[in-house]
């Protein structure tokens, strides 16, 4: 059996019904809807999707596209075993039923991958915020799992039915379980795939039912927490530096380092337990040994560039913060990656 598409809908429009039935006419695939708690106005829409020979499934309340795709994936490991797997699509046009159909048939092909639509986001037509919020989301990505993608928040997804359990373990509920997911899979060293979708972006996707602040926030959480740690002992350990450059030490090659010193160790220390308790959370009786190491390097490291850029005609806060906000994603990897794993005990 062909991969199964489902669609998570939230008050879809006649466009859900176009769409589904111009899928079914170009490869006739199961379509599984989920009404993720929509209003009445829209149930004329699911009851010609219904007479179309489309599987709807409901939520009386709204619970979120993380949700609705899992009501949706339990339906076809219960329904339909033996199909190749599944391709998930949104509801509001922005996937062309050519390239749903272009990916159910990556999952015939028995790759072993997680599929990605990947769309092109130097597009002239990409809304402004949808442009850089996906640059931002693959950057972030990439620090927390040294993979780049081209576009995580792709809502055109096929995956085989071998990696589903795996998908359905993601948590998350909402918008941030797209991304859950990539984490988890990139954690489990399930391969993801990319491969060139339309980009369509229709009324400045205005009926997209993303909610900049509150789902940005679920999907950079680790990051806001490890940027509130940072701000806090930046703040002391800037707020150091310059007393003691200023005060104590002066502003030359050997005050400069040995301000960064006395300042680093002060800070440090704060940021170390915050990060693991708060941050990363990390049990691993290592983690301090690692942490130290780190410490130390970076110590080295904002010391000799902050005195190299201000020997570069900088002034000394100025070339301070520079090497400092560089050390800031370096750090963020190397603690998300090799220090506070997920996985460490005590």
């Amino acid at each position: 059996m062909q991969a199964v598409v489902i669609i998570p809908a939230l008050n879809p429009g006649q466009k859900l019904v176009r769409l589904a039935s111009e899928i079914s006419s170009l490869f006739s695939p199961r379509i599984v809807i989920v009404d993720d708690g929509s209003a009445e106005s829209s149930a004329d829409v699911f009851a010609s999707l219904k007479s179309m020979g489309c599987d709807v499934l409901k939520h009386p309340v709204n619970l979120g596209k993380g949700a609705a795709l899992k009501t949706g994936m339990q339906h076809v490991l219960f329904t339909y075993p033996d199909a190749d797997g599944v391709v998930t699509a949104d509801a509001d046009g922005q996937h062309s039923p050519q390239d749903i159909f272009r990916l159910a048939q990556r999952i015939s092909e028995n790759t072993g991958e997680i599929v990605l639509g990947t769309r092109n986001f130097s597009d002239d037509k990409v809304p402004f915020r949808s442009k850089w919020g996906n640059r931002i989301t693959s950057f972030v990505f990439m620090l927390k799992t040294g993979v780049w993608l081209d576009d995580t928040q792709t809502g055109l997804r096929a995956v085989p039915l071998g990696h589903m359990p795996v998908v359905l373990a993601a948590k998350g509920s909402r918008f941030e379980y797209e991304m859950n997911v990539l984490l988890l899979a990139s954690k489990m060293n399930v391969p993801l795939a990319m491969v060139p979708i339309d980009t369509i972006y229709e009324d400045n996707n205005a009926h997209s039912h993303f909610r900049g602040i509150q789902d940005s926030a679920r999907i950079y959480f680790d990051i806001l927490k490890f940027g509130f740690s940072s701000v806090v002992c930046t703040v002391l350990d800037f707020g150091l530096f310059l007393l003691l450059t200023g005060l104590v030490f002066g502003k030359g090659g050997t005050g400069i380092r040995i301000s960064t010193v006395f300042a680093r160790v002060v800070s440090g220390s704060g940021n170390f337990l915050i990060n693991r308790y708060f941050v990363f959370k990390g049990r691993r009786s290592k983690a301090p040994v690692k942490y130290f190491i780190l410490f130390v390097v970076q110590m080295f490291l904002s010391a000799q560039l902050t005195v190299l850029l201000a020997q570069s005609m900088l002034a000394v806060p100025i070339a301070k913060l520079a090497t400092d906000l560089f050390l800031f994603f370096l750090s963020f990897f190397i603690q998300k990656k090799f220090i506070f794993r997920k996985d460490d005990n005590a």
